[in-house]
């Protein structure tokens, strides 16, 4: 049963017992998520890197000034950009009705109901363009100023330079720029940690409505140091448990296959076959060399470390969702009591 305790490894403790009773149901919509991600991407980086950009750099000359803007001015590279793009938007719009439905079944945990956790998925993918208000809220809270002012200046600096205005115009706007650029990295930090409870207490309240923003804002209030080392804390945590678990992988992955140093070392394929195309080495050598190299590895071995890693992240995200709901529920209990207090000593005062 949930307990609202005190100490920030009592919660820690709290989210793996969550975690650990209900593994299957919180992983499972998380780890295809995630598998999703990292088979396509894979496949999308080793098709496009190997078979279609490397033959085209090896007509190019790499120590020339032009280099750059012809790797980059390249059709094949140009459409594995444009690709990349639209796979990380989709990638952003899928992984909202995952969180939100990871939240709900942590709720139906807590409050030990009935867990659905695939319906809670559904429930994610229905309210997902609900949450875009939620979403908006937060954008609006933390960036809309600064992104509203850096525009204005922008706006007013590039008509100072295109009409020959005064100078001092030029000087405010550049003035303008440098303070709302600032000002937004005071808002990302200090309004940003604010937000934390903001789609968890919607989930929690089944509302994406306004007032309930400003309610995950309340519990916040007086509790930013606390809140922002106590996430500091479980990243920490979380980064260490990790980066151990991953360290034998790496020793049992790691080769002359440029596929699977890649993958590990998180290497751009084409930054290798660039720089290797400096050393005179023909495209196709490369080619054949990778092939050769895949064929000893296998394509079975780095499916293997991609679904590794996939389980490890989708771990590391939904122990996150878990601590974030945990906390935002002992802050919700701390206010209450608080109220509760503030009440029974102002009814003592009047008897």
């Amino acid at each position: 049963m949930f307990k609202a305790e005190e100490a920030v490894l009592d919660r820690f403790e709290q989210s793996f017992e969550i975690l650990k009773n209900h593994f299957l149901k919180l992983i499972l919509p998380a780890f295809l998520f995630y598998v999703w991600c990292f088979a396509i991407l894979w496949a999308l980086y080793n098709y496009f890197s190997v078979s279609l950009v490397a033959p085209s750099l090896d007509s190019i000359d790499m120590w020339s000034v032009t280099a750059l803007w012809e790797v980059y001015s390249s059709p094949y590279v140009m459409m594995f950009i444009v690709i990349m793009i639209a796979f990380t938007l989709f990638n952003l719009l899928l992984i909202i009705p995952i969180t939100l439905g990871t939240f709900r079944t942590i709720k139906q945990i807590i409050k030990e109901e009935k867990i659905r956790a695939w319906k809670n998925i559904m429930y994610g993918f229905e309210n997902i363009f609900e949450s875009f208000k939620t979403y908006w809220y937060i954008f609006a809270y933390v960036a809309l100023i600064p992104a509203v002012l850096f525009i204005v200046f922008w706006v007013l600096l590039n008509y100072s330079l295109i009409t020959n205005t005064s100078s001092s115009i030029e000087q405010l706007s550049i003035y303008g720029l440098v303070f709302s650029t600032i000002l937004f990295l005071f808002f990302a930090i200090y309004r940003w940690q604010r937000t934390s409870f903001a789609l968890a207490s919607a989930v929690n309240e089944n509302s994406f409505s306004k007032p309930n923003f400003e309610d995950s804002l309340k519990i916040t209030k007086s509790n930013w140091w606390r809140i922002f080392w106590n996430f500091i804390l479980i990243g920490f945590i979380l980064s260490l448990i990790v980066w151990l678990i991953n360290q034998p992988f790496k020793i049992i992955f790691s080769g002359n296959s440029i596929i699977e140093f890649t993958a590990i070392e998180g290497l751009d394929p084409t930054t290798l076959l660039m720089w290797w195309a400096n050393t005179n080495i023909n495209a196709e050598d490369i080619i054949n060399s990778i092939s050769i190299n895949t064929d000893n590895y296998s394509y079975i071995v780095a499916f293997i470390e991609q679904m590794i890693q996939a389980f490890i992240s989708s771990v590391q995200f939904v122990f996150i969702l878990i601590f974030t709901f945990v906390f935002m529920r002992r802050l919700q209990y701390e206010r209450t009591a608080s109220i509760v207090k503030w009440f029974d000593e102002k009814s003592y005062i009047q008897l």
